[in-house]
């Protein structure tokens, strides 16, 4: 029931823009890119990036001669590393372990994207993207390592269904085909949804994307 309403959820920031007929869609492609994802809040500690992909597909709708709607469906891979050093007191002995682990993360990601065209003369065409994303996860792991242990667990449970932040970017049109771009996804809220110990954890990923039209 609850991925349900997720995805109704989901359906109905698409169709909040059914005003925009399907005739109005003057580009529409495929795109993938590489993720540097990482995390941030109050419950991260000694956090490093992984490195991931997105791929999917998008449409565009113009708003007016500079702005276009830019809307893409994404298999968006995230996550953290973390790893360091846990001192711990038991029965009166100290002991110091080095700790590794790496949550991976895996959504389908709905951006929601408003795109402004910098007027320019040569062939090349800049433009800046900015708007929120919603995304639905599709699963969620975790390997460790702690001291002489290792192991591999699955956390879906443990991780909320859905996520949402912005994005803000920018990016150039090199031909009528192919355009590439750099943006910054910050999550606005905590993914972590553990039953007894919730924690403070956001996703932010920095991605690198490359969308190919089609039309």
């Amino acid at each position: 029931m609850k991925r349900m309403v997720l995805i109704l959820t989901i359906m109905a920031l698409i169709l909040s823009f059914s005003n925009v007929s399907m005739a109005q869609i003057t580009e529409k492609g495929v795109k993938v890119g590489l993720n540097l994802a990482s995390a941030t809040g109050d419950d991260v500690k000694d956090a490093k990036s992984k490195t991931g992909f997105a791929v999917g597909g998008y449409v565009l709708y113009p708003l007016n001669e500079s702005v276009t709607m830019q809307i893409e469906a994404l298999y968006a891979q995230k996550g953290v590393k973390m790893e360091g050093e846990e001192t711990i007191t038991y029965y009166g002995y100290t002991m110091t372990y080095d700790y590794k682990s790496t949550i991976n993360l895996t959504y389908i990601e709905i951006p929601v994207l408003f795109r402004y065209d910098i007027q320019s003369s040569g062939n090349m065409k800049p433009y800046i993207i900015a708007g929120p994303y919603i995304a639905l996860t599709m699963g969620a792991k975790v390997k460790w390592e702690s001291g002489d242990e290792s192991g591999s667990d699955d956390i879906k449970d443990d991780i909320k269904g859905m996520d949402y932040g912005v994005i803000l970017g920018a990016g150039v049109k090199v031909n009528e085909k192919i355009s590439i771009d750099a943006r910054y996804s910050m999550g606005l809220t905590s993914v972590d949804d553990s039953e007894h110990d919730a924690g403070d954890m956001k996703n932010k990923v920095i991605s690198v994307t490359a969308g190919y039209a089609l039309n």
